[in-house]
């Protein structure tokens, strides 16, 4: 297992970690947490292309449970001061 870090100049990390492969097809999907370090609100962006991943891919996000779209080249969300917002993309 290999795990992908994308740091940018504020303070904001994003970690990606590829899941299990589906019983019913090769496609893998990847767990990102995007973590906001700052002491306010921000808008966190993650490049796929960074964090090692080709393609579009469906966002979810795991702890809402609640599907965001789709994101081809870059992905974002609004994280809470010192807070993480914890997605799956899948193919």
């Amino acid at each position: 297992m290999r795990r992908r870090q994308f740091l940018s100049l504020l303070g904001s990390v994003a970690i990606a970690t590829p899941g299990p492969a589906s019983a019913q097809s090769a496609n893998r999907t990847y767990r990102v947490g995007l973590f906001n370090r700052g002491p306010e609100s921000a808008r966190v962006s993650a490049k796929c292309s960074d964090l090692g991943l080709t393609g579009a891919h469906s966002v979810r996000d795991i702890w809402l449970q609640k599907d965001l779209g789709r994101a081809t080249n870059e992905f974002s969300a609004e994280v809470p001061r010192h807070g993480v917002v914890f997605v799956r993309l899948s193919r």
